[in-house]
């Protein structure tokens, strides 16, 4: 594999669902955001740790390949991790998958991932010689939280909360966890970001890098599913951005104190909360999406106008309700009983009002 030039950045990684999305996504941020594709091939990914991990001699063996870009502004690196012999990307969203706060080329970034997965490789070649889906939550274990590596000189987790995100930058990642998931060492993602020496320029805000800070938002003892994690962009006049024709777009977080953010949805970044903000200062309070809102209630009880913005519309079941169509609900859904509920699922990407 070609190596990488030294970088010394945060990198995010993602899972996709193959090789074509990853260049479709990038094609995508280099179109609407100040990422752009590093100069490295990223067609031969070689013999590194992470396909031996996954190397089989009774079942076939998978191989990752690696698509990377770089935000121009602020060098923050996001690398989008599929199985090679994949060749569509119709079944499938881009998840997260691991937080570092600096790596050096990416063959590092590979290496740290391979070592994580040790012991989910044989899983994972069995699901995929029944030719199953493979999603981050095979991947990252029984909690399912991200692989988070904060390991850096402290002279390099310095105090950036004054810095003014450039244009077009990325400027906040917000991580969606499972309140009760921990890792092996018994942490949660609150745990995590309690130890390290990241500093915060705000409530629950965390300093990752020069102006990119990540916000944990764990979910609710109530919450049945998890919302899509969000990379947030900062922007200049944010109007053009919600007016644009080439992706839906709604907005979300407007009141009476200023602007909000606008939320996007295109094909190429299916399964990311994709927002864009211009407001300089940071902030502690975020504005979740609706399905967060609706993550602990269940859907049998929703109208399916709720999400879709439709007015004037009434859903044919609401008139098919009795007095015993809750109690059925909870029984076909009866994991809000149980003490221990097994682990959340991320929910789909968010569902976007189109007027």
């Amino acid at each position: 594999m070609n190596k990488s030039p030294i970088r010394s950045a945060p990198v995010v990684s993602l899972l996709s669902p193959s090789p074509l999305a990853s260049r479709r996504a990038r094609a995508w941020f280099q179109k609407y955001t100040s990422f752009e594709p590093t100069p490295v091939s990223d067609s031969d990914c070689g013999d590194d740790r992470l396909d031996r991990t996954f190397r089989s001699t009774f079942l076939p063996s998978i191989s990752w390949d690696s698509c990377e870009m770089k935000c121009a502004s602020s060098g923050v690196q996001l690398h989008l991790l599929s199985i090679q012999s994949s060749k569509t990307d119709t079944d499938g969203y881009h998840e997260l998958l691991a937080l570092e706060h600096h790596a050096d080329s990416i063959q590092d970034t590979r290496d740290r991932i391979a070592e994580c997965f040790q012991e989910a490789g044989l899983y994972i070649n069995m699901r995929y010689a029944l030719g199953r889906p493979i999603r981050s939550e095979h991947l990252l274990g029984k909690s399912g939280l991200p692989i988070v590596d904060w390991s850096s000189p402290s002279s390099v987790l310095k105090d950036s909360s004054n810095m003014i995100p450039a244009l077009g930058s990325l400027k906040e990642i917000v991580i969606p966890a499972d309140n009760k998931a921990t890792y092996p060492d018994g942490k949660s993602l609150l745990g995590k970001f309690a130890a390290c020496d990241m500093r915060q320029s705000a409530t629950g805000l965390y300093v990752l890098g020069p102006s990119l800070c990540l916000r944990p938002l764990p979910t609710a003892s109530e919450d049945r599913h998890m919302s899509a994690p969000s990379l947030i962009f900062h922007v200049d006049h944010i109007e053009s951005y919600s007016e644009s024709k080439a992706y839906g777009s709604a907005k979300i977080g407007y009141n009476g104190y200023g602007k909000g953010q606008v939320m996007v949805r295109h094909p190429d970044v299916i399964g990311l909360d994709i927002r864009f903000c211009e407001n300089k200062k940071r902030s502690s309070m975020f504005a979740e999406a609706q399905e967060s809102l609706l993550a602990g209630s269940l859907e049998q009880l929703q109208s399916k106008h709720v999400l879709d913005g439709a007015k004037g519309e009434l859903d044919p079941k609401m008139n098919q309700v009795d007095c015993w169509v809750e109690f059925r609900a909870n029984i076909a859904n009866p994991a809000g009983f149980l003490s221990n509920p097994r682990r959340l699922k991320v929910a789909k990407a968010p569902n976007i009002p189109f007027e």
